[in-house]
């Protein structure tokens, strides 16, 4: 699944983005962490962008 984020004019926890998260067993808290994580990811070099099991060699 992939839904398109869109802040504008907010996200809140009772928008689409959460509720569909919520669906799927995300929290709004872990939603934005992901966000957050994953916009970090976007700005790092190569190395430091790959999840934690990938640099475990899972």
């Amino acid at each position: 699944m992939l839904l398109e984020t869109n802040t504008l004019p907010g996200m809140t926890a009772t928008s689409l983005l959460p509720k569909a998260a919520a669906a799927v067993g995300l929290s709004y808290t872990d939603l934005v962490a992901e966000l957050v994580r994953l916009g970090l990811a976007e700005h790092q070099p190569a190395s430091h962008s790959r999840t934690r099991a990938e640099r475990a060699g899972a």
